[in-house]
């Protein structure tokens, strides 16, 4: 793996971990603290003001922690988030490139027997044919990725209905309070609910068909 973290660039623009790092510290607020009140690993806000991207989780995940922070900070999320997509497009692409640099093997490598070259082909189908079957087997079993866009957890509000708005994977079932809803061909997925004052709980579930399911609780106060 490639510990690629980013600095300040010649030019003078901020890095993401720049931004949300000056912010925090003008307003001497504690990066535990705030992992605390928005849910969130403290390591995950660690890595986003280091910009140490190869700590975070999957996209989906790392935009929604960044998106948390910045708006606790008060920050410009749409700012921030197109900072960090340019940045993660720099790191993945030198990820790629430090990967091809590992495999290239000198000429004098290739000075092996054949039957040394047979054996170990053999060797690497075989744990490839593993590596793949493993990773299938981790896919199915492995609850799916379910991304709650709106409302954040312990919401208020006046109004009379709410749109639960989320994102999930390919293949997967959305059910909200035991009613399927159907997601697009982006896999996003939305249903307007209509509240009754006080308390709400709405229930979101994401199940792929042989795997465990992924349950998200949203509480929702109407006054």
């Amino acid at each position: 793996m490639n510990f690629f973290i980013f600095r300040k660039i010649e030019n003078g623009e901020s890095t993401v971990g720049d931004i949300l790092k000056k912010k925090r510290e003008e307003k001497n607020l504690n990066i535990d603290k705030i992992a605390k009140e928005l849910k969130i690993n403290p390591k995950y806000l660690k890595a986003l003001e280091k910009s140490e991207y190869y700590l975070l989780p999957g996209d989906i995940y790392a935009i929604n922690f960044l998106k948390q922070y910045a708006h606790y900070l008060r920050i410009n999320f749409p700012k921030i988030k197109k900072i960090y997509l340019r940045e993660k497009k720099i790191y993945d692409t030198l990820q790629e490139e430090n990967s091809k640099s590992k495999f290239k093997v000198p000429k004098s490598h290739f000075l092996l027997t054949y039957s040394f070259i047979k054996n170990f082909s053999l060797v690497i189908i075989v744990i490839i044919c593993l590596g793949y079957l493993g990773v299938k087997l981790n896919n199915i079993i492995e609850p799916p990725e379910l991304l709650i866009i709106t409302p954040n957890k312990d919401f208020i509000t006046k109004k009379n209905n709410i749109d639960i708005k989320g994102k999930t994977q390919p293949g997967v079932i959305i059910m909200i309070n035991n009613e399927k809803v159907v997601s697009d061909k982006n896999n996003n997925f939305q249903k307007n609910i209509i509240l009754k004052n006080g308390l709400n709980i709405i229930k979101i579930q994401a199940k792929k068909k042989y795997g465990r399911e992924k349950i998200i609780i949203r509480r929702i106060l109407k006054k």
